[in-house]
């Protein structure tokens, strides 16, 4: 098996090469920026800032950033492009929108550490020319084996019909609060990537909507009546967790239950961050000591690139459900032969005898037939998500068993048995589908005290790390 390693730019999914360029900026040492070739940083360790900067070890206002130059589609939504003058960086702290709960129009002010981050380069910028690529953190440059081989960066695809639930599922699977075991995010980073022909300020508008939507996650506010349809194109939503899984995070995934267990104790914010500090130095300095010849790489890197990339990171593609309801989308079959897991969602409303559209069932066979159209090569890993289980019109739980029996009944009728075929098949050799996994909110969707834990994303995100 092939085991070089290869690193891919976040935002465009690229292997990066010898043509390709990185700008680093450091918060904590701003006129320490600089341009490097991937290639020579490779072997040089100039990806870093210094060899005494820990900004590697941060993931916000005191982490390293890069840009990938020149990026194809990570372009910077705060960046406002005029005839008569250069490009110039507009980050602004606040953005004015319409309040859900009485319909007035106020300034909304966002603080979430990406907006703090870019203003800080806003000033290292001034009135000169800026960069059009947008910035993300360091941790969150991709890096892997070929082949899908274990990694600890994983891309998802994820994709299903408008309505299915993709963006209130990706949001908590950022929030520590979502889970309900020892596994959580520590740290999290969001990109929207900007609508073609949109004005500058439209795109900043919804760059900033969602990073407040994370804001308000995170205090354990109301946050869905913020949620508004997007143009069909992807947002980048990435978690990132401790380096170094202990015996108890991760498991050999489990056949789906009838009963979920209890919640354990929920860690504090503060002992997962000192958790995964304390692993980051730890396994830093062993591979100081192993040397070189442990690193399984086709160009051997720098001794000091050993300290980068040791968050394990779930970078989400959720991609709008209008890409998802065409027979043929350019974005999605684009991501599909580029990511490590593709996730199609379809809601168990859709389940219901009496169900009128069946909207997300059949977006999901399109899609389906899509993955098991790619060369076996090229495909890969999928799984199905059943979200809104909280609202299944009976008694039961839904469970495995109670899917196959709704969707056989519906197929039976509506013309979807290919897609209850390939559910039967679900975790066979050689079936598209490897697991389902079947999700709701812990608490139902109570708008006066909603509950964070969101049920079976515990067990989809080991699933993605396994």
């Amino acid at each position: 098996m092939d085991t070089e390693t290869v690193y891919r730019c976040p935002l465009c999914l690229i292997v990066l090469g010898e043509e390709d360029k990185l700008e680093r900026f450091c918060p904590q040492h701003p006129k320490n920026s600089a341009i490097v070739s991937f290639t020579q940083s490779m072997s040089d360790g100039s990806l870093l800032c210094g060899d005494r900067c820990n900004s590697f070890e941060f993931i916000g206002g005191k982490g390293l950033l890069y840009r990938h130059v020149n990026c194809e589609y990570g372009k910077n939504p705060f960046v406002v492009i005029s005839k008569n003058a250069p490009p110039k960086l507009d980050v602004p702290e606040q953005f004015s929108t319409e309040d859900p709960k009485d319909k007035v129009i106020r300034s909304v002010r966002v603080s979430h550490w990406e907006i703090t981050a870019l203003r800080k380069l806003q000033k290292q910028v001034g009135d000169g020319p800026a960069p059009q690529e947008m910035w993300f953190p360091s941790a969150l440059l991709l890096h892997g084996r070929r082949l899908g081989s274990p990694s600890r960066s994983v891309v998802v695809n994820f994709t299903g019909a408008k309505g299915v639930g993709k963006t209130f599922f990706a949001l908590h699977a950022l929030d520590q609060k979502g889970f309900s075991r020892d596994l959580r995010p520590i740290e999290d980073f969001i990109y929207c990537y900007p609508a073609e022909g949109a004005a500058v300020q439209a795109n900043a508008s919804e760059f900033l909507r969602t990073l407040r939507l994370r804001e308000l996650m995170r205090l354990n506010q109301l946050f869905t009546t913020w949620l508004t349809p997007s143009t069909p194109r992807r947002n980048l939503k990435a978690a990132f967790f401790p380096p170094e899984a202990t015996p108890k995070d991760i498991q050999p995934p489990e056949a789906p239950k009838s009963e979920e267990a209890l919640p354990k104790k929920v860690e504090s914010t503060r002992s997962l961050w000192a958790h995964g500090r304390d692993l980051v130095r730890e396994l830093a300095e062993a591979l100081r000591k192993g040397g070189d010849d442990d690193v399984p790489t086709a160009f051997q890197p720098h001794s000091n690139l050993t300290k980068l990339n040791q968050y394990r990171t779930l970078v989400l593609y959720d991609v709008a459900g209008e890409a998802a309801e065409v027979a043929h989308s350019e974005l999605l079959e684009q991501l599909d032969t580029t990511v490590d897991v593709i996730a199609i969602l379809l809601q168990a409303t859709d389940l219901a005898p009496d169900a009128a559209e069946r909207l997300s069932l059949n977006v999901a066979w399109n899609r389906l037939t899509h993955v098991k159209a790619l060369p076996r090569h090229l495909r890969p890993r999928c799984c199905l998500i059943v979200t809104k289980c909280d609202l299944w019109p009976t008694d039961a739980k839904l469970d495995r068993h109670g899917f196959e029996k709704a969707l056989s009944a519906i197929g039976k009728r509506g013309g979807l048995s290919l897609l209850c075929d390939e559910v039967m098949a679900a975790g066979k050799d050689g079936a598209t589908i490897e697991r389902i996994f079947f999700v709701w909110p812990q608490g139902g969707v109570n708008l006066k005290n909603p509950d964070p834990v969101i049920r079976g994303l515990d067990d989809f995100v080991q699933w993605c790390f396994s």
